[in-house]
C-alpha cells in the first residue's frame, strides 16, 4: 500500500538512516549553531560577568565547550557508524530494557526540562513584545501557544530544523553581534576588558558550570550525527557547530550584561534601540533551540514507551555487529 503520509513529517524516528539519506555536514553544523544561539547561553555569560573578568569568562567557555565537543564527537561517531539515534546506540551497552529505563528516561526528563525553561523564556519575550502595542496576554497562555508551536514544528524533524536554522542563524548572529558592538560603543572596549568584579569565582567552578549547561548535548549528538556521511563529517559538524558559536554567545552575553548592568538578557535586548526587531529575533532564537529539545525528547520518549515507527531492524540489527 502506498504511504500517503506527508513527506516532510519525520518518519525515521528510531530506525536506521540509510546511506542515500545522509546529509551534508553543514546541515548538522547549522542545527548545532542554532541550538547554541539561545538565551541561556547569553544569561550564563551575563552571570559570569558578575564574578569573572571578560578574559576568564571567554577562557572558561572555551575550555568547557572544548571538553563537551570532544565527548560529542565520540558519541556522534557511534551514531554515524550505526545510523541510529543515541537511545538506540545505547542499547549495545545497556541492553534494550536498560537503555529504555536508564538513559532514555534521563534524556527525556532533561530535554523536557529544557523545553519548559525555553518555552517560558520565549513567552516572556513575546509578552514584552506585545507591550509595545499595549496588548497584554496571560503568561500561561503565551507558554501554551509557543510550546504548542515548538512541539508542532518538532514533528517535522531533521529536515525542518535544517531549513529553520539556515534562515534563522544569519539573523541571530547579526543581532547578537549588533548587541555586542552596541554595548562596546556604549561603555568602551577598554572599560569592559579592564573590569574586575568584586566577588570572583574559581576557574574550575566556571568550567563545571559550562559543562553542566550542555551536558545533555554530549549524549544526544547521535540523534543528528546519524545523518552524517562520515566520521570526519561528524567531527567537523560538531566542533564547528558547537565550539565557536557557544564561546561567542557567552562572550556576547557577558559584554552586553556589563554594558547594561543587568544579566536579564530579555531586558538587555529590549534596551538595544531596536526593541521590536530584538524581541522577534529573541523569539526566533528560542524557537530554533526548543524545536531541537522537543525533537530529541520525542525520540527518547519513543524508546521509553516502546513506540517504534518504521523501525524494521529493531534490536536484530545488533546481531550483525
Amino acid at each position: 500500500m502506498e504511504d500517503k503520509r506527508p513527506n516532510n513529517i519525520e518518519r525515521k524516528a528510531l530506525s536506521q538512516i540509510s546511506e542515500n539519506e545522509r546529509q551534508n555536514w553543514t546541515s548538522i553544523a547549522f542545527i548545532w549553531i542554532g541550538t547554541m544561539i539561545c538565551i541561556p547561553m547569553l544569561m550564563v555569560g551575563g552571570i559570569f560577568s558578575q564574578v569573572l573578568t571578560l578574559g576568564k569568562t571567554t577562557l572558561a567557555a572555551f575550555l568547557g565547550f572544548a571538553i563537551c565537543s570532544l565527548i560529542m564527537v565520540l558519541t556522534g561517531i557511534q551514531g554515524t557508524d550505526l545510523g541510529l539515534p543515541c537511545t538506540m546506540c545505547a542499547t549495545k551497552a545497556f541492553g534494550d530494557r536498560g537503555s529504555s529505563l536508564l538513559m532514555s528516561v534521563v534524556i527525556l526528563v532533561a530535554q523536557f526540562g529544557w523545553f519548559g525553561v525555553q518555552t517560558a523564556t520565549c513567552a516572556t519575550a513575546f509578552n514584552t513584545l506585545l507591550q509595545y502595542w499595549n496588548v497584554s496576554m496571560p503568561f500561561w497562555l503565551s507558554c501554551i501557544i509557543w510550546g504548542g508551536v515548538m512541539l508542532f514544528t518538532a514533528v517535522y524533524g531533521f529536515k525542518f530544523m535544517k531549513m529553520l536554522n539556515y534562515i534563522a542563524v544569519p539573523a541571530l548572529v547579526a543581532l547578537c553581534l549588533y548587541g555586542m558592538f552596541y554595548a562596546i560603543n556604549t561603555k568602551g572596549f577598554s572599560t569592559l576588558t579592564s573590569y574586575v568584579p568584586e566577588n570572583t569565582m574559581p576557574m574550575s567552578s566556571a568550567i563545571s558550570i559550562v559543562i553542566g549547561l550542555f551536558a545533555v548535548g554530549t549524549v544526544i549528538n547521535a540523534d543528528y550525527s546519524r545523518y552524517a556521511k562520515s566520521r570526519m563529517d561528524t567531527a567537523k559538524a560538531t566542533v564547528l557547530g558547537v565550539l565557536p558559536a557557544a564561546v561567542l554567545m557567552i562572550f556576547i552575553g557577558a559584554v552586553m550584561a556589563l554594558a547594561a548592568g543587568n544579566y536579564d538578557i530579555t531586558a538587555v535586548f529590549a534596551s538595544l534601540g531596536m526593541p521590536i526587531i530584538s524581541m522577534l529575533v529573541l523569539i526566533l532564537a528560542t524557537w530554533t533551540t526548543n524545536t531541537g529539545n522537543a525533537y530529541t525528547a520525542g525520540l527518547a520518549a519513543m524508546k521509553v514507551f516502546n513506540l517504534r515507527t518504521n523501525c524494521v531492524q529493531r534490536l536484530h540489527l545488533y546481531a550483525a555487529l
